[in-house]
C-alpha cells in the first residue's frame, strides 16, 4: 500500500534491493523479492542514526541546498537587471555545476545497474542486485532539463554580448539596463534565429544577413 507521502520528491524510491535465491543442484529460483527500498528521506535518516553526521551534512548540502541555490542563480541571470559581466560569471559557474551534477547522476545510474553481489551458501546461491527506481530516472531527467535551460540562457546572453559589441543603427543611444527576459521579448530581431523569425531564401541569404548588408552600405 502506497503511503500518501510518496507523492513528495523526498519519498520517491531511488533504488530497490532485490534478493534471488537459487538452488545449486536444480537451478530453481525459490525466492525472488524486493527486500529494501531506499529514498532520499530514509537514507538520510539511516546515515544520521549511524553517526555518519559529516556524510549526512554533505549529502543534504549537495542534494538540497546547492541545487536550490543554482536555480535561484539561473532565475537571477534570466530575469535580473544585472551587469553583463556578472551574468556571464553566474552562467559559467552554474553551467560547470550542471555538468558535474549530470556526470554524477549518470555515474549513479550506471553503478546501480551493474552492482551485484553473489553469496554462496551450502547448496544455495543468493543474488543481491540494486535496481534503479523512478526517483533515479526523475533526477536524471531534471538534471538534463536544467543543463539544457542553462545552455539556452547562456546562448541568449552571448547574443546580447555580440549585439553590444556590434550595435545597430537604431542602438546609437544608450539603452537602459534590461534583463535577458526583457531583451528576449523586446528585441525579436536579436534572437530571430532562435525564435524562428529568420527564413532562408533560395540563394541561401537570410533576411537578417540582408538587413545587415543594407545597414553597412548606408553607413558607407
Amino acid at each position: 500500500r502506497r503511503h500518501p507521502s510518496q507523492a513528495w520528491a523526498l519519498q520517491a524510491l531511488v533504488t530497490q534491493i532485490r534478493l534471488q535465491a537459487v538452488l545449486d543442484e536444480t537451478g530453481e529460483t525459490f525466492f525472488d523479492e524486493f527486500l529494501l527500498g531506499f529514498n532520499f528521506a530514509n537514507t538520510i535518516d539511516y546515515f544520521w542514526k549511524s553517526k555518519a553526521h559529516l556524510i549526512t551534512s554533505l549529502v543534504v548540502v549537495g542534494v538540497c541546498i546547492l541545487p536550490f541555490f543554482t536555480f535561484v542563480l539561473v532565475a537571477v541571470a534570466w530575469a535580473g537587471r544585472i551587469p553583463a559581466s556578472l551574468r556571464g560569471s553566474i552562467l559559467v559557474g552554474v553551467g560547470m555545476w550542471g555538468k558535474a551534477a549530470y556526470i554524477d547522476i549518470i555515474f549513479q545510474c550506471y553503478m546501480m545497474m551493474v552492482m551485484s553481489i553473489d553469496v554462496h551458501l551450502a547448496g544455495i546461491t543468493l543474488h543481491l542486485t540494486a535496481n534503479p527506481s523512478p526517483g533515479t530516472f526523475g533526477s536524471l531527467a531534471c538534471t538534463t532539463t536544467f543543463l539544457l535551460i542553462t545552455h539556452l540562457i547562456h546562448y541568449l546572453h552571448n547574443c546580447t554580448i555580440n549585439e553590444q559589441a556590434h550595435p545597430s543603427e537604431s542602438a546609437g543611444r544608450a539603452a537602459p539596463s534590461r534583463s535577458l527576459w526583457q531583451i528576449y521579448h523586446q528585441s525579436p530581431a536579436l534572437f530571430g534565429d532562435l525564435r524562428g523569425n529568420i527564413s532562408e531564401t533560395p540563394g541561401g541569404i537570410s533576411r537578417l544577413e540582408r538587413d545587415e548588408s543594407r545597414g553597412s552600405e548606408s553607413r558607407k
